[in-house]
């Protein structure tokens, strides 16, 4: 997948750009959200800036609210927590992770 080339040449940009393609095609795809938000996460953190935090929450909790496949779940609370650690917002990162983690307990 061109995708996954983008990513191992560090083209993060173009990555982007095709999960953005991808998630227009197929909205409720959590493999597709999941990688969406992943990149996004990796250009946030590259960048050292906060470009897509609205996105990567809005489909983060997307994922954490309807899906029950529990790798999916962890890397959209992992994605959370990079994202609220990078924002300075140690109590919603921990929220995140102990949140989801609640949820998988009970």
């Amino acid at each position: 997948m061109y995708a996954g080339i983008c990513n191992a040449k560090g083209d993060y940009e173009n990555e982007l750009k095709l999960w953005k393609e991808a998630y227009k095609k197929l909205p409720n795809n959590e493999e597709v959200k999941i990688s969406l938000i992943s990149v996004m996460n990796t250009i946030n953190i590259i960048t050292n800036e906060v470009k897509y935090s609205s996105e990567i929450v809005k489909l983060a909790e997307s994922i954490l609210d309807k899906s029950i496949n529990n790798i999916i779940r962890i890397n959209a609370t992992q994605c959370l927590v990079d994202l609220y650690s990078q924002m300075d917002n140690i109590e919603m990162a921990e929220g995140s992770f102990f949140t989801d983690l609640d949820v998988e307990l009970a």
